[in-house]
């Protein structure tokens, strides 16, 4: 196999930092400034966020493709003229939707904790428990909580509650003298169901908002605290009806405590010996799970709650697979219908109606086929296999589309000019879309194969090998070179022009920040190299790919300026696309080093923005949902694909845990995975002078005969731990990496001694 030239891990990088003694750590070094946290349950439409800062935002409202606000924004401060020093935000655990924010003042301190409420008869709440600690060395604070609302197109007043207020259209009377709250007038009353806002335990009192801005500001009464002494309070935006009282809302907290505690968020385990991965991998499910929505009866994965709000078919091939690996499994059945839903008359399968998305049909094959091989089960593909066949035809018709093109286009043999997606926006020539038909084409032979429908994998065969040399010609004449001297693919093609929305702009025309790059868009490509298997690990389109790669992730880890940001940015979770490349091209090391420095682009919430500037570059570009549960999936995919990776006829087994997961006490634990070659269960651990792993595979894949020959699994050990090698009690020759034959329920022991 050829590999990178290059050394990286020979070399630290900042986005991976390392421990000499743990290994890689955890530490949120390169998080979002700008961050977003859910707090619902699961299936809630209500999608409250919490901001970096604590206010909570409602109302989402996007007025283009990265111009965004609330229609409700309730930040929260101290009373006070001094500004923050610093402020820290984490939820109570990775189980728990409670965020806990703590601003710390030069002379005091402000905890906000905050967490939806659901009470008897479906209503629902966002609450806000709020303390203020005087610092040990003030004296004579006088201080509160200092509220700024912002409601489009209202604004605040009481019906003479001071703990009360509502959003009202018209004009509040003005408050007689100080602390007192606007009123609304008796001839004006609240409309029913208006947005309403409650203090318990402390009056509210009219204020300025911030800066005077065109906001409302509230204020709880001051209170003057001694040095150590706190006052405490709570902030509750009801969703619908109820009373509240401070007491009350301190026993919701416990209630939410008690409900996330006990919600199964994964059903099939997946134990790592590394606790902040493993926090990682239980907030990615809690994450996946709050975003889900009821969609016409079904429980329906969500990429986010406010730009993707929906389950877009490309994210959603991944957000499935990754239910299937936490055990979700209605809910990966309920979306393998809402996909069934997007099939058109014409044989396409399509969600995004904004633009000529072609390679959705690709993806959506891929799904079905995907989904089939990880539940083993033959007759939902069977009844599904007519969408499969006129997907495949009508890519049949859009090859012969382009076959039809003028000689010199490049797209000519290929497919249509399409909308690229990943940092290439509007209709034009480009390379993603070939890649995901090419791995929709791929995945349809292995359904064919599955039913044993010979003529459709035959027919479907010749058409990805038609579609395949067409390409492997195109790619060997649109090869470049960078400026520093690496041979590149480019997924955009010539002629379309360097603009990354707008195709066929003068290249003169276009400025750093919206210029397409060498390695923009090479998402798709990852795809095809893994899961889509399109190319060999050693083929020169990987090689080049991953060479470029290597140069680009210096500064955070993962490779920069390969999305929607092509300039100083990072596209967060395209570094688990990149991870699999380099799993899949022979390169553990690289896919583990990602894994960290993935992690360590999220916000201490364990939640990821899609795209953010580089950390320190004080840009304010920003792109995409926040929470983005497409990243939440890509974590729980790699680290399962860490321990257990498909790769062509076989499994690979901890073909990528890092070498600090095998120190002495460590323990894995993969559960019943599913896999395209039946269930895994894959057991690990780690004593004083050696390790014992235990393998048990059950089922034999969809089609697969009865008593088929055994799967085989190349199981990669650790290098101090190959001196003496025993496999079912047998000796066998020392080496890096065992073939195990897996039989249908026959567990396989080995035992490895340093």
């Amino acid at each position: 196999m050829t590999r990178p030239t290059s050394s990286p891990t020979t070399r630290p990088t900042s986005g991976r930092p390392t421990n000499e003694t743990t290994g890689p750590t955890i530490d949120f070094r390169h998080a979002p400034v700008s961050c977003w946290t859910l707090l619902c349950r699961p299936d809630d439409p209500h999608k409250s966020l919490v901001r970096e800062d604590g206010a909570l935002l409602s109302g989402f409202h996007a007025a283009g493709f990265d111009a965004w606000s609330f229609e409700e924004t309730v930040a929260f401060c101290a009373q006070t003229t001094h500004r923050p020093v610093r402020i820290r935000q984490d939820t109570e655990s990775a189980r728990r939707a409670i965020v806990r924010t703590v601003v710390t003042y030069p002379n005091q301190t402000l905890e906000l904790t905050a967490f939806a409420h659901y009470g008897p008869g479906g209503t629902r709440h966002d609450v806000v428990l709020w303390t203020i600690t005087a610092a040990e060395d003030a004296t004579g604070l006088l201080t509160g909580l200092h509220i700024d609302a912002q409601l489009r197109g209202r604004t605040l007043a009481s019906t003479g509650s001071p703990h009360e207020v509502y959003a009202v259209t018209g004009t509040p009377a003005t408050p007689r003298w100080t602390d007192d709250l606007p009123t609304v007038a008796a001839t004006d009353p609240v409309p029913e169901g208006a947005w309403r806002l409650i203090s318990c335990g402390h009056p509210l009192v009219g204020g300025s908002a911030h800066g005077f801005r065109p906001a409302d500001g509230l204020v709880t009464r001051p209170v003057v605290l001694s040095a150590g002494e706190s006052v405490s309070g709570a902030v509750v935006v009801p969703l619908s009806e109820g009373e509240w009282d401070l007491a009350g809302a301190r026993a919701a907290l416990d209630n939410e405590r008690r409900y996330w505690d006990e919600l199964d968020v994964q059903p099939l385990p997946l134990t790592v010996p590394d606790p902040a991965v493993q926090d990682m991998l239980t907030a990615c499910a809690r994450n996946m799970l709050q975003a889900r929505e009821i969609e016409q009866g079904l429980p329906v994965l969500h990429v986010g709650p406010t730009i993707y709000r929906g389950l877009w078919l490309v994210d959603g091939h991944f957000l499935l697979e990754a239910a299937r690996y936490l055990g979700l499994d209605d809910t990966a059945d309920a979306g393998l219908e809402v996909v069934m839903r997007r099939v058109r008359p014409d044989g396409s399968i399509v969600q995004l109606e904004s633009e000529p998305y072609v390679k959705e049909t690709g993806i959506a094959v891929s799904t079905l086929v995907r989904q089939a091989e990880l539940t083993s089960d033959v007759d939902e593909l069977r009844r599904r296999w007519a969408t499969v066949r006129g997907a495949v035809a009508h890519i049949a018709e859009l090859m012969e589309r382009a076959a039809g093109l003028p000689a010199g286009h490049p797209l000519k043999g290929l497919l249509p000019e399409a909308f690229g997606d990943g940092g290439l926006g509007g209709c034009r020539a480009e390379y993603t879309t070939t890649m995901w038909i090419l791995t929709g084409l791929k995945y349809a032979v292995a359904g064919a194969r599955m039913l044993g429908e010979t003529a459709d994998a035959e027919r479907f065969g010749d058409l990805f090998d038609s579609l395949l040399d067409a390409f492997q010609r195109s790619a060997k004449v649109q090869r470049r070179t960078t400026e520093d001297g690496l041979r590149y693919l480019p997924m955009n093609l010539p002629g379309s022009g360097r603009h990354q929305f707008t195709p066929h702009v003068p290249d003169a025309e276009v400025p750093v920040w919206r210029r397409v790059r060498p390695e923009t868009a090479t998402w798709a490509l990852c795809h095809a190299i893994w899961p889509g298997e399109v190319f060999a690990a050693d083929d020169e389109v990987v090689r080049d790919l991953l060479e470029l790669y290597d140069a680009r992730d210096d500064e955070q880890g993962v490779p920069a300026t390969t999305g929607w940001l092509p300039y100083q940015a990072v596209w967060t979770y395209q570094a688990s696309f990149a991870a699999h490349a380099w799993l899949y091209a022979g390169r553990p090391d690289k896919a583990a080093d990602y894994l960290y420095a993935f992690a360590n682009h999220a916000a201490p919430t364990r939640v990821w923005r899609e795209e953010q500037p580089l950390t320190g570059s004080g840009h304010v570009q920003i792109c995409g949902d926040m929470p983005h549960n497409w990243a939440s999936a890509e974590f729980v995919r790699l680290v399962r694909h860490l321990l257990v990776f498909e790769r062509g006829p076989g499994l690979d087994l901890l073909p990528a845990a890092p070498e600090h997961w095998f120190r002495v006490g460590a323990e894995i634990h993969v559960d019943r995975t599913p896999t395209r070659f039946g269930r895994v269960t894959l057991d690990v651990r780690v004593g004083e002078r050696g390790m014992e792993v235990r393998v048990l595979r059950t089922g034999s894949g969809p089609g697969a005969d009865v008593g088929a020959e055994p799967v085989v699994g190349r199981l990669r050990l650790p290098g101090r731990f190959g001196a003496d090698v025993r496999v079912d009690g047998v000796s066998v020759p020392a080496a890096d990496q065992l073939t195990l034959y897996l039989a249908d329920g026959a567990p396989v022991v080995v035992e490895a001694y340093a």
